[in-house]
């Protein structure tokens, strides 16, 4: 079973069986999804982008779940769902990094013939 296949039957068995987490009082649970950070960002093009207001919503006092952030963990649900497939490297072949950055985040891909094998991105403090 691939991690796609994966997260949607646990998606399809909490509909099934009217299973909903009270969002409110996620803190804990939340802290520990985004802790899984070190693994899915390489499978996932501007992880870090996605992630950032999940992570200022630990920092701040209290947690008060908003528009903005169910926006954000709805961008991330997709993103876990329907990441693109990465390449196996291939080391007798040449490697590409293609980098981006802007005043909100930074981001690469690691590709070989045009194939993302790896995709690693942040998010920048004002």
């Amino acid at each position: 079973m691939t991690a796609r296949q994966h997260v949607e039957a646990v998606f399809e068995l909490m509909k099934r069986y009217q299973l909903y987490a009270k969002i409110s009082k996620c803190a804990f649970e939340l802290r520990g999804f985004l802790g899984l950070d070190g693994y899915y960002m390489r499978f996932i093009k501007g992880f870090g982008s996605i992630c950032k207001p999940l992570h200022e919503l630990m920092k701040k006092d209290g947690f008060l779940w908003t528009k903005e952030f169910i926006a954000a963990f709805d961008r991330l649900k997709q993103a876990l769902v329907f990441a693109p497939l990465l390449a196996m490297p291939d080391y007798s072949k040449s490697f590409t990094v293609e980098t981006d950055a802007s005043g909100k985040g930074i981001g690469a891909v690691l590709m070989q013939q045009g194939h993302p094998i790896a995709y690693i991105s942040g998010s920048l403090a004002p």
